[in-house]
């Protein structure tokens, strides 16, 4: 399905109806839009997959719908995350229709949008931002001058740590080659084929899905800076929480001032000359309006090393473990501390300068 997660299908959607199937989460990763790395991060995808759980059954009980059934057991039967002793890589959850967007002269076409009304996947990523990250693209377009800063209710250029006065939500494409901000809620409306009352429905979930996050954060001791939700419409033409939310991937966290997300992964590799090909052939892409970016990428990127691999893996588990304990009373790896694991990247970054 992706370069992250396979997906079994049970039972396909239908037009009307929702179907079942099971995200088998996996240890790869992927940074900027690449797809598939190099290199494996051990029990990567046990420890998403208890993150992503916790959110969903926190979100449930506060009447928050979403597509998740339950994890897999050893059985192979759904259950939830409470009565786990070990940790699972598998996710049950209900499926939706997705509409990929057609490529015709250089923009994308929406219009199928336009003759649905249920069952579907909305066509966007939603970010909400309660802090600036330092790696933030909302700090860098607010920087070059393509985003104004009195969007997100300032009165003067952001700095990077600086906590927004409440949470900025805006959405980016979903289903095109490389990620697009768009930044009118009106012409994501036109976009998705929904009104501006659904927008203000489709918000008021988002913010109550970022709560959520931050009260599972706030209980170990971590800031939830930012995020990525993905939503659909559900068989009754509700709005409903799709993919994973509250995980490290999804999520930049920080534990003691030392980030604790997938930042640590883009932070080795915006250095290297393989990013540096990946802006180079992007530029290029949108400049010949070719969707595939990839394509005129020269370079592949390199393995991470060994200590990182070690580094990263352990941050993996830890959260989780950390999350589960203050929610569940469990811990399902055998992981240092979050404390431990954090302090270890800290080290690792001075190591290496």
């Amino acid at each position: 399905m992706g370069s992250v997660k396979d997906l079994r299908k049970i039972q396909a959607a239908t037009k009307n109806c929702m179907g079942v199937g099971e995200f088998k989460f996996s240890d790869r990763f992927s940074v900027f839009d690449w797809g598939e790395m190099p290199d494996l991060i051990d029990e990567k995808g046990k420890a998403l997959t208890i993150q992503g759980a916790l959110f969903f059954e926190e979100a449930r009980k506060l009447g928050i719908r979403s597509h998740y059934l339950g994890l897999i057991n050893e059985k192979g039967h759904p259950c939830f995350l409470s009565s786990l002793d070990y940790p699972s890589d598998t996710m049950r959850v209900a499926l939706v229709n997705v509409i990929e967007p057609v490529f015709k002269d250089g923009v994308y076409d929406y219009s199928e949008y336009k003759k649905v009304f249920r069952n579907y996947l909305l066509p966007g990523e939603f970010i909400y931002v309660n802090e600036i990250s330092p790696n933030s693209s909302i700090l860098r377009d607010i920087n070059s001058g393509k985003l104004a800063y009195q969007k997100l209710g300032l009165d003067e250029p952001p700095v990077a740590g600086q906590v927004l006065p409440k949470p900025y939500l805006y959405v980016t494409t979903k289903l095109e080659s490389k990620d697009r901000r768009i930044d009118e809620w009106e012409d994501f409306a036109e976009m998705a084929g929904i009104s501006m009352e659904n927008v203000d429905e489709l918000k008021d979930v988002l913010m109550k899905a970022n709560e959520v996050i931050s009260s599972i954060t706030d209980k170990i001791g971590m800031v939830n800076k930012d995020g990525k939700i993905e939503m659909a419409v559900d068989d009754a033409g509700e709005f409903m929480i799709v993919d994973v939310a509250c995980t490290l991937d999804e999520c930049r966290f920080a534990y003691n001032g030392v980030q604790v997300s997938k930042d640590i992964l883009r932070d080795f590799y915006k250095t290297t000359e393989w990013k540096e090909d990946i802006e180079r052939a992007k530029k290029l892409a949108e400049e010949t309006k070719n969707p595939d970016w990839k394509s005129l990428c020269t370079l592949e990127p390199e393995s991470l090393p060994e200590d990182l691999l070690e580094v990263v893996s352990d941050i993996y588990m830890a959260t989780s473990n950390a999350m589960n304990y203050a929610i569940n009373g469990k811990e399902l790896f055998e992981a240092p501390s979050l404390e431990t694991a954090a302090q270890a990247y800290f080290a690792w970054k001075e190591k290496i300068g």
